[in-house]
């Protein structure tokens, strides 16, 4: 039979995430919920900022405003890969960036 069975979705990353950003100061960590519905990503960062973005073939890419009690308002970038309930990959926020990962809460 050509065309076969299409590939299942590469996971989904609704429900609640603990991140860890490895950052030049040291480690940063935060808290986000998200809805996934079809690749569209929803939700909430640190429970203040409106989170959006996509998720598809396993990967995730999230931008949208935060502010940092440090250096103000911006647009925080992440853009990473789901394998399990772990999330790695890379952030960017103004001139800073760097490496983070997450782990899917079980409550």
């Amino acid at each position: 039979m050509l065309g076969g069975t299409p590939p299942a979705q590469a996971g989904d990353v609704s429900g609640k995430w603990h991140f860890v950003f490895q950052t030049q100061d040291g480690t940063r960590e935060f808290d986000a919920t998200f809805q996934q519905e079809g690749d569209k990503i929803t939700g909430k960062w640190a429970n203040s900022a409106d989170v959006k973005g996509t998720f598809s073939g396993g990967k995730l890419s999230l931008e949208f405003p935060a502010t940092s009690d440090e250096v103000g308002p911006g647009t925080l970038k992440i853009d990473g890969e789901l394998s399990g309930d772990s999330l790695t990959g890379n952030w960017s926020f103004q001139s800073y960036d760097g490496t983070f990962k997450a782990t899917r809460s079980k409550s």
